[in-house]
């Protein structure tokens, strides 16, 4: 059997074809799962074969090559199809039928997964539909056949019937399959003896059809006949309309029964269609078309056929429907296709003309008034939708406008608000007199306090125009006149230096008024203007500027403004300069000695030292002791006191343009002492997510770090604990007693654990420890497909892991995933989300030791291992297995019995889950013939096994049978009852 196509079968768009493999394997894997919860369907009976296949489609479509041939064939597929498709939509056309929603499902369900989409069925159909209207009918049966045939019919009862629907076929069905049809009624209808009336009516229309179904070419003039006739009321019309008038239509009955159509087939016919279905019909049967005049449905004047206007009354002939497109006759008042009012066409003309001049005048209210009349007799007139448009963008600029000159006063900007109104005016918009009147009378009271401002003096004058500057904000005469009376500079301005930033304080401004201070700032030089570099801009009186450049001389200048108006620049009088301290200050205190060490700016010219011996850190710094130091990187301090805690003061100077600039000060502590021994027989052990760490007992305190990689660092050396810190993680140890501790770890892998003892800040470590906890699968289980090549198994996957082993052995378990006698199948949880478990392929016969690990592969590809975990496979031939029962009644204090299994067979091997069943009086046939009294668990078995459980009371002559929970498992166990089945 010639197999599916693979892109077909799965889905995947072909024309362009998917090349993305995650995409085709993504695909793979949805209908691997679809096939596999339809395998136990009946009806699903191709689901089994599709999984079988996945194998052979994961190496066709992974494949470039392969898989390009394969949308070839996909493309080929789908054009044969096209043919299949286009004989099912014609069938919908020549039926005259809508498509359908159950119509297109049906079509969507059968070709979508042939390449072809909803919108392509969809304009095909339309396409035929509006092909075949148009179209030539071709060659039709000769009129007196098909009379003859409609005779036949009409005696049978069945006027409006066809031999289709005769012989229960399909009109795609062929020539030769309707032929053997009517031949087969008519031997049929020959061998019967006495016939009825009907019987002779049926026997006379499978003449006619033989003769009509002969060949392809009758057939056609059939189909073609069917089509030309197929609105059968519509004919029956006609046919009267042509029998009282001497075979000829004229206008009038044209219109008439045009009309009729129209109201019989509104779903089907427009006025274009019915016209043209009308002359088809006509021309084939003979009848006579008197279309050569018009007649004037206002004074029933004929006009010549292609007259547009009453050649009498001057009426237009043809009106056409605005709504729809349909043509009607000047005398019908309502359109004979939708219904529209035909009677208010000039009427509504008129508005749509009376609202475009009201729009030209900027009369828009009334434009608006006539377009809402309009629509009511027209609502889709073609200059409705712009009409409207202009007067909704007309309201939209007034609300815009509108909102600017609302929001323009009350933010006091009147000058503003003036100009909008005038604009808006020009516009044509209408705004409130009141609104005018309070915008001119701000505008007058400014200018008229302005003009008197000039005889105040100048406090009376700012206070003033301050007080004016809260009524109207934009006036610039009054900007000028401020600008005539700028604030003070306050009295004192000084700077400090602190931790690499400089605070500048200043006094308050003299001035009244709502000040603003600007401080600025320029290295080397006074800034020149109030915006040059500004750093700080608000009413308050102190900044801290932290972006100073480190030694250079920094001059800082502080205006003062109000209400636009700049003072001049109050300037700090020394140049403010910043250095860095000593950085990475370390003190290590040993046998009577700090040893001293730090990181020194580039324009350091020497480093003083302070020393003060003292539990607390000193207040002052005449309490400290100087102590001379000739270096810049560090100094030893000597001759100090074991256990005591020294304070030392670190204070580096610059020479900056030839001046000395001393940096802030660096205190650091330290506590001179013995050497401290390393810790000894430091050891760790995991187990169920908690560690415990021992050592040997030492009179320090004990502390662990963590590393994620292997450490370096010199075992029995001083190191702080902060500059540890920077580089391990300190460990959360709950200290037991004096020798051992507890602690968690979130992590998965590997890590180190460094033992080390403090004494004050200062740690001596020992050697570092590699710990692991990595976990192990839990709940094995394992299945072989049907020919038993392959053994699938599957577990808990653990947590937070991705990858696992799989060893096994034939004759024992395997050591470690070292062992080399084993072999190894390696997996990712990706591979092992494909297959449904570990795939074990060409498994070898006979019983299979294997171990399962779980393992974590560091940055540099070593493998840290979880615990392995045992797990027996039985892949030996059909094994003979041998059972017996014994059977002990409940006694007098007991209310269960007992029930003695033995399982026998040679070698070790894992017997399945199991059921034993009870019946009585005849022994049970299959699993769910009797009662299951008791269900096992998968056992190991070595020859034999034996064990007893509690059952419920058996009546005497019961008999016991063992089944099987999965019915696979008799192709690899043969079981027999070795004793008596009988209780």
């Amino acid at each position: 059997m010639e197999r599916e196509n693979f892109y077909i079968l799965l889905g995947l768009p072909f024309d362009p074809p998917v090349d993305d493999n995650a995409t085709i394997q993504a695909a793979i894997k949805k209908k691997k799962q679809e096939w596999s919860a339809q395998a136990n369907n009946p009806f699903m009976k191709d689901a089994a074969r599709y999984i079988k296949m996945v194998g052979e489609i994961k190496k066709v479509m992974l494949d470039p090559a392969q898989r390009a041939q394969e949308a070839d064939n996909a493309r080929q597929i789908k054009n044969q199809k096209k043919s299949e498709l286009n004989t099912k939509l014609a069938l919908y056309v020549s039926k005259g039928d809508k498509l359908s929603p159950r119509d297109l499902k049906r079509l969507k369900r059968d070709f979508v997964p042939y390449g072809f989409t909803e919108e392509e069925i969809k304009e095909k159909f339309n396409k035929l539909k509006n092909s075949q209207e148009n179209e030539e009918i071709g060659a039709v049966l000769e009129v007196e056949l098909a009379k003859n045939i409609q005779k036949s019919f009409k005696d049978l009862g069945q006027p409006t019937s066809n031999f289709y629907a005769f012989f229960n076929l399909s009109p795609s069905s062929s020539a030769e399959q309707m032929y053997q049809a009517a031949d087969n009624l008519r031997q049929k209808l020959l061998n019967k003896g006495e016939k009825s009336d009907l019987d002779s009516v049926k026997q006379t229309l499978a003449a006619q059809a033989k003769e009509i179904f002969k060949d392809q070419v009758s057939k056609q003039k059939y189909d073609n006949y069917l089509r030309l006739t197929r609105y059968t009321k519509f004919n029956a019309e006609i046919d009267d309309a042509a029998g009282i008038n001497q075979r000829v239509i004229n206008p009038k009955m044209k219109a008439s029964l045009l009309s009729d159509a129209l109201e019989e087939y509104k779903d089907k016919l427009n006025l274009s269609q019915a016209s043209v279905y009308l002359q088809n019909y006509c021309k084939y049967m003979g009848y006579k078309l008197g279309d050569s005049t018009i007649v004037c449905g206002q004074c029933k004047t004929e006009n010549p056929a292609n007259a547009t206007v009453c050649k009498k009354c001057g009426k237009q002939l043809i009106i056409t429907c605005p709504r729809c497109g349909a043509k009607n006759d000047n005398a019908t008042k309502k359109c004979t296709q939708c219904g529209f009012d035909l009677t208010k066409i000039d009427a509504v003309n008129a508005k749509i003309d009376q609202a475009k001049k009201a729009i030209g005048a900027k009369d828009y209210a009334n434009a608006s008034k006539l377009i809402e009349e309009a629509k009511i007799d027209w609502p889709n007139h073609p200059d409705i939708a712009p009409i409207e448009k202009m007067i909704r963008d007309f309201r939209n600029g007034f609300d815009a406008i509108s909102n600017s000159i609302s929001a323009a006063i009350s933010q006091k900007n009147y000058y503003k608000a003036n100009d909008l109104i005038a604009k808006a005016q020009n516009d044509g918009y209408q705004i409130s007199q009141s609104t005018i009147n309070q915008v001119s009378q701000a505008i007058s009271e400014a200018e008229n306090k302005i003009s008197q401002i000039s005889s105040m003096n100048s406090d009376q004058a700012f206070t003033a125009l301050m007080g004016l500057s809260e009524s109207i904000k934009d006036s610039s005469a009054l900007n000028n006149a401020l600008k005539k009376y700028p604030p003070k500079v306050p009295d004192k301005i000084d700077a400090k230096t602190r931790n690499d930033a400089v605070t500048i304080k200043w006094s308050a401004s003299p001035s009244q008024g709502n000040v603003e201070y600007i401080l600025v700032r320029r290295e080397n030089a006074y800034p020149n203007s109030a915006t040059d570099n500004v750093v700080y801009k608000g009413q308050e009186l102190t900044y801290t500027d932290t972006s100073v450049t480190k030694a250079v001389p920094v001059y800082y200048g502080l205006y003062v403004s109000r209400a636009g108006v700049l003072s001049p620049m109050l300037r700090l009088s020394q140049p403010v300069i910043v250095v860095d301290s000593v950085s990475d200050v370390k003190a290590i205190g040993s046998d009577g000695i700090i040893n001293l060490s730090w990181n020194c700016p580039s324009t350091v010219s020497d480093v003083k030292l302070l020393v003060y011996k003292g539990e607390t850190q000193p207040q002052s710094d005449d309490q400290y002791t100087v102590v001379g130091s000739n270096r810049l990187d560090g100094a030893k301090l000597d001759n100090l006191i074991n256990g005591k805690r020294y304070w030392i003061k670190i204070i580096a100077n610059h020479i900056v343009n030839a001046q000395t600039v001393a940096a802030a000060p660096v205190v650091i502590a330290a506590v001179p002492q013995k050497p401290v021994k390393p810790l000894e027989d430091f050891k760790v052990t995991y187990s169920n997510g908690n560690f415990k760490a021992s050592w040997k007992k030492t009179e320090w305190d004990v502390i662990l770090l963590k590393s994620d990689k292997k450490p370096e660092y010199a075992v029995g050396e001083i190191y702080t604990l902060s500059d540890l810190q920077k580089k391990f993680d300190k460990i959360n140890l709950n200290i037991v007693d004096d020798t051992d501790g507890t602690f968690t770890l979130n992590f998965i892998g590997q890590c180190y654990i460094i033992p080390a003892v403090i004494s004050a800040t200062n740690v001596i470590l020992s050697k570092p420890v590699a710990v692991s906890n990595v976990p192990k699968v839990k709940n094995i289980f394992s299945d072989f497909n049907k020919s038993n090549s392959e053994i699938y198994v599957s577990f808990d996957w653990p947590k937070n892991i991705n990858k696992a082993m799989l060893i096994y052995r034939t004759d024992d378990y395997p050591k470690d995933p070292s062992d080399p006698a084993a072999r190894v199948i390696d997996c990712n949880i990706k591979q092992y989300d494909e297959n449904a478990g570990i795939l074990i392929s060409d498994p070898p016969l006979g019983t299979i030791y294997a171990k399962i690990y779980t393992y974590f592969e560091d940055e540099d590809g070593k493998k840290i291992f979880s615990e392995g975990v045992k797990y027996l496979i039985d892949n030996e031939p059909q094994r003979d297995v041998y059972y017996s029962f014994k059977y002990k009644k409940a006694g007098l204090f007991s209310k269960s019995s007992k029930l003695t299994v033995e399982i026998n067979s040679k070698g070790h091997f894992v017997f399945p889950k199991f059921v034993i069943v009870s019946k009585y009086p005849t022994i049970p046939l299959k699993r769910d013939d009797g009662n299951i009294i008791f269900e096992s668990d998968k056992v190991e078995i070595n020859n034999s096994y034996r064990f007893e459980v509690k059952v419920p009371q058996l009546r005497k002559g019961s008999r016991l049978k063992i089944f099987f929970l999965n019915d696979q498992n008799y192709s690899k166990y043969k079981i027999q009852n070795n004793g008596g089945s009988k209780i």
